[in-house]
């Protein structure tokens, strides 16, 4: 199974946990999170209303998990998944894979789940979101700030400024006026050699 994530520039993300349970995945390391309150961040709190304060749906599904812990699925977000699949898996990822499919793509890489193939991504795994609409005491400017940092799963690689694949395929300009996919080769290629890997054993 292929999960192209190359042009998938996000949605929400509470949708990864119902996917990785149908990909045969019980618990897995999430996203942690730190959130510094000012003051002017606590007077908007306490004068908005939550009708006007904007939650990132990606940050209320992972931001529970600590460093060390272990993000369980929910049962009831998986109750309808009668059937989970249970084959190789490859997850690919480009240079227009952002927010909640980056954040998928990451916690794939830093579980070691499936096979992370393709280019680099051009947004920070670890990054800043939770965003509030704010309104500036003085001009009464309205703004949005982000209110949270949230680290990926694996901490020892806080500072790396894309998501790096587990395999490095880039797609030259001639591929794509020849209609060739090279990471797609090279996923058939390397199921070619799991399918002989697996008639020589037996």
């Amino acid at each position: 199974l292929v999960l192209d994530l190359r042009y998938n520039s996000g949605g929400s993300g509470t949708l990864n946990d119902p996917l990785l349970y149908a990909l045969g995945v019980d618990a897995y390391r999430g996203f942690s999170s730190e959130k510094r309150e000012s003051e002017l961040y606590k007077m908007q709190l306490s004068s908005i209303s939550s009708a006007e304060t904007e939650t990132d749906s990606v940050s209320v599904s992972v931001s529970t998990a600590s460093k060390d812990s272990v993000y369980r699925i929910r049962a009831n977000e998986v109750a309808e998944i009668t059937k989970r699949f249970q084959g190789k898996v490859y997850c690919v990822i480009g240079d227009w894979t952002y927010s909640s499919a980056n954040l998928f793509a990451t916690i794939v890489k830093d579980n070691k789940l499936f096979t992370v193939v393709g280019e680099p991504t051009k947004q920070k795994p670890s990054h800043f979101g939770e965003v509030l609409f704010l309104r500036l005491p003085n001009t009464l400017i309205v703004c949005r700030m982000s209110c949270k940092q949230f680290h990926r799963p694996d901490k020892s690689k806080d500072a790396d400024e894309t998501l790096y694949p587990d395999v490095s395929i880039f797609r030259s300009f001639d591929d794509v006026r020849k209609g060739v996919d090279p990471v797609y080769d090279w996923i058939i290629g390397d199921i070619g050699k799991s399918v002989s890997a697996k008639s020589e054993t037996k």
